[in-house]
């Protein structure tokens, strides 16, 4: 029997502690800090980004986006846009009458002008601000399509590590990744504002000089001018954006970050071709005829006439003393008083002064 009072003897258990993963250092700034972190210092900005729970900054950040780029669009669309008739004056002053007034009085009475309708000005002005309202919410419609579909595509970044999406900081990437998309919008309305004229989209201005481009088929080459007006320095930008966030936020592979990327660079060069909102004109290749036109060689090498056989020169009989002309007053008159004919006259006049006197 065991002594009630003597203690038995206590296992020693040791429970393993988890290593927990490192935490994020997270770091507030102000606005205007977080957007030129985002732009010049993107790693930085990734690693220390708070989660979408605790700031809204991304939300007024996506706002500010949206509106650089439908204003942009609307100041294209209105420099782009050409009137279909010239504008009118409508500060032009009456013709006066000419038959009347002054001293003499009378004249016809013309009447006056009719009078000028401006109660049309109403209406153009609504809409055009119907259209500028479309233009910039078709342009921020496609903005925040954009948004989701990188949101949706981030997902795999995280999942191929073995951890769970997460969607809040799927759209904080895809948000701040646009950056230089509104960067870029707001050079073009300082540009616009200075007078310039804003051209063709990225480089789709240069793909008339490719040869591939003149004789591929018009699939190949909407994709090709869809691919040249996404290349732009900002679309580099932003894609070098996309890579830094799922590599310093989302904690996702090398590889699957760069196919992710791959991917959607494919999404926007095709969507607008399969839309149509991107089309290239067919090739415009002449075909050859079935009678093409005879060479008629080089006349320069074309023998003179008096060496052609069969061909006379009427200059080659005649001496040399003839066949050159006096062109002269003098040898023009007597030309024309030679081939004048000259009537036979019998009379017979006596020049003598007792002649011609009567």
């Amino acid at each position: 029997m065991t002594d009630k009072g003597q203690k038995k003897p206590t296992t020693r258990q040791t429970a393993r502690r988890t290593k927990s993963a490192p935490s994020r250092r997270i770091i507030q700034r102000g606005l205007i800090a977080q957007i030129s972190t985002a732009l010049f210092q993107p790693i930085t900005f990734f690693e220390t980004l708070a989660p979408m729970r605790q700031t809204r900054q991304w939300l007024w950040i996506g706002f500010i986006i949206l509106a650089l780029v439908g204003v942009s669009a609307v100041q294209q669309a209105s420099s782009q846009a050409t009137p279909d008739t010239a504008e009118i004056p409508t500060n032009i002053p009456p013709v006066g009458d000419p038959f009347g007034g002054g001293d003499l009085g009378g004249g016809f009475d013309f009447g006056t002008p009719p009078p000028v309708d401006n109660t049309g000005g109403t209406s153009t002005d609504s809409t055009q601000t119907v259209n500028n309202w479309t233009v910039a919410l078709i342009e921020a419609t496609r903005l925040i399509v954009i948004w989701g579909a990188l949101s949706m595509m981030l997902i795999v970044v995280p999942m191929f590590k073995g951890k769970p999406p997460q969607i809040g900081e799927n759209i904080q990437v895809a948000i701040y990744a646009s950056l230089p998309l509104g960067v870029m919008a707001a050079l073009q309305l300082i540009f616009m504002a200075a007078g310039g004229q804003i051209g063709a989209a990225g480089l789709s201005g240069l793909v008339d000089e490719m040869p591939m481009y003149q004789t591929a088929d018009p699939f190949l080459r909407s994709l090709i001018l869809s691919g040249a007006s996404q290349t732009t320095l900002f679309m580099l930008w932003s894609l070098m954006m996309i890579y830094f966030g799922g590599r310093f936020l989302l904690r996702g592979h090398r590889i699957t970050v760069l196919l992710v990327i791959i991917a959607w660079v494919a999404l926007l060069i095709i969507t607008p071709v399969v839309t149509g909102a991107i089309r290239a004109d067919s090739a415009d290749i002449t075909a050859p005829t079935d009678d093409p036109m005879p060479d008629m060689g080089d006349f320069s090498e074309m023998p003179p006439p008096s060496d052609i056989e069969g061909v006379m020169n009427p200059f080659d009989d005649m001496p040399p003393d003839e066949a050159m002309f006096d062109i002269t007053p003098e040898a023009e008159m007597t030309v024309e008083v030679e081939m004048m004919p000259q009537a036979e006259s019998t009379l017979e006049i006596e020049m003598t002064p007792e002649g011609m006197m009567p």
